[in-house]
């Protein structure tokens, strides 16, 4: 039997809906898949292995925002 289940949801700054978050909705089923729900417009269907190579690249994109956070205080504390 078909079942699906939905693990969370949050709302994300988006520069392309100025004033609005984007919301995103992640669900598992009983066919080993996740869809990814982005707004209203897009829906991502993938099987655990796209899973987690998307969380290993949303991961280094968010260690090198992180890394580029400190290195703009750095040159904004030399600034001064």
């Amino acid at each position: 039997m078909y079942e699906e289940k939905t693990i969370g949801s949050i709302g994300v700054e988006d520069e392309g809906n100025w004033g609005q978050k984007t919301g995103i909705t992640v669900k598992i089923d009983t066919l080993e898949k996740a869809t990814i729900r982005f707004g209203n417009s897009y829906t991502l269907r993938i099987n655990e292995e796209d899973v987690d190579a998307l969380r290993e690249l949303l991961n280094t994109a968010s260690v090198q925002l992180m890394n580029q956070r400190y290195i703009n205080s750095q040159t904004q504390e030399q600034a001064k």
